[in-house]
């Protein structure tokens, strides 16, 4: 019988206006056995780069301190009330839950997810294991989720998306070592789909940012901008799939 595993993304962002942040850590909580437990970033250097105003000491020190106070809850640990207390720079996102029949296997994959700059390259999820868990975890929210949807496009041509839920399509693109100078064209058509989609569609994306690629991924960046869609990584997802719907 699969059990219910709720959990939420800590995340930091310096500036609430640039609305710029980086994941820290993940809380997980199975009500039902009473098991909770925070496992945060090995990779503190990498949040470092991402605001240099940062102390490692003291970061260190508020997320040791989160692992420690979970570890130390018994039964009556409720995660929706725990997480309310840590706002502003430092917040977890809404709690999310997935089913699962394995839990330490369950959690080894929502982190790898979420986390997947803290593998070596070759560690990491595919394409294809991303897409599997985030089928999981949106089916497991209850909602009617569909797979590899054929819509027809503006010119009734076929227009290919991951999923489609409700009122809303989702695309996964991956950048992970691609010449991105070629994906350019393709970002400028599949922002005209969204721009003339009747449903709401939330493009994610899979990229190991590097200096060779970096200047064609920000102009990547800025089609999908100019035309109002939303464009997040796999890693900032979290927030995407509470609103999808």
């Amino acid at each position: 019988m699969e059990k219910i595993l709720k959990y939420s993304v800590l995340r930091y962002s310096p500036s609430i206006v640039s609305g710029e942040s980086i994941n820290l850590g993940i809380l997980y909580s199975d009500e039902e056995s009473g098991f909770h437990s925070f496992r945060f970033t090995h990779k503190l250097n990498r949040v470092l780069q991402f605001d240099d105003t940062l102390s490692k000491e003291k970061l260190l020190n508020i997320l040791e301190g989160i692992e420690a106070t979970v570890s130390e809850q018994i039964d009556d640990f409720d995660i929706d009330k725990y997480i309310k207390y840590y706002i502003n720079s430092y917040r977890f996102e809404r709690t999310q839950h997935i089913l699962y029949d394995d839990l330490e296997k369950t959690m080894e994959e929502l982190y790898a997810m979420f986390f997947r700059f803290d593998y070596a390259k070759s560690e990491r999820p595919s394409r294809n294991k991303d897409i599997e868990m985030m089928s999981r975890i949106l089916k497991s929210s209850g909602k009617n989720v569909k797979k590899n949807t054929v819509v027809q496009g503006g010119f009734e041509d076929k227009v290919k998306y991951d999923f489609a839920i409700g009122e809303s399509y989702i695309k996964l693109f991956d950048y992970d070592g691609k010449n991105l100078s070629r994906s350019i064209n393709s970002a400028k058509t599949w922002a005209w789909n969204a721009m003339h989609e009747k449903k709401k569609v939330y493009f994610i994306f899979r990229y190991d940012e590097d200096e060779m690629s970096l200047a064609d991924f920000r102009i990547i960046e800025r089609i999908f901008k100019d035309a109002n869609c939303e464009f997040c990584s796999i890693e900032d997802s979290q927030k995407l799939f509470s609103k999808a719907e």
